[in-house]
């Protein structure tokens, strides 16, 4: 099974990997769009989601980041993809990558998608 998620997603993923570390091989790979920074300042009163896991995913994953993300500095987005032991994609100019962002199709991110669901390894 390969997991996607955007923005709160991420966190609610990367919680998930904490807490089910010994279920290795059900989750095979994650997709994470546009993390949010959890921790002050982003967002304020933020609770249930912090303290943001930094614990290497017990999968293979792959975040996708703005860099110019209202809800993540392009700093905080790397170091969540090197925590979790992720391969990071960045995109110029993208904002939150979603809807408001100007996003609708999104064949990258298609793409990115199908790759992680072809590999097993």
């Amino acid at each position: 099974m390969v997991l996607a998620g955007h923005s709160l997603a991420c966190g609610t993923i990367a919680h998930y990997a904490a807490k089910h570390a010994d279920d290795e091989g059900r989750v095979t790979a994650a997709f994470l769009v546009a993390p949010s920074d959890v921790e002050p300042p982003y967002p304020p009163g933020s609770s249930g989601f912090n303290p943001m896991p930094l614990r290497k995913l017990p999968f293979r994953s792959v975040v996708v980041t703005s860099i110019d993300d209202p809800y993540v500095t392009l700093e905080r987005a790397e170091f969540f993809a090197h925590s979790w032991g992720s391969r990071l994609s960045k995109i110029a100019n993208a904002g939150h990558i979603n809807a408001a962002s100007g996003y609708g199709d999104w064949p990258d991110g298609e793409q990115w998608l199908a790759e992680l669901r072809e590999i097993r390894a």
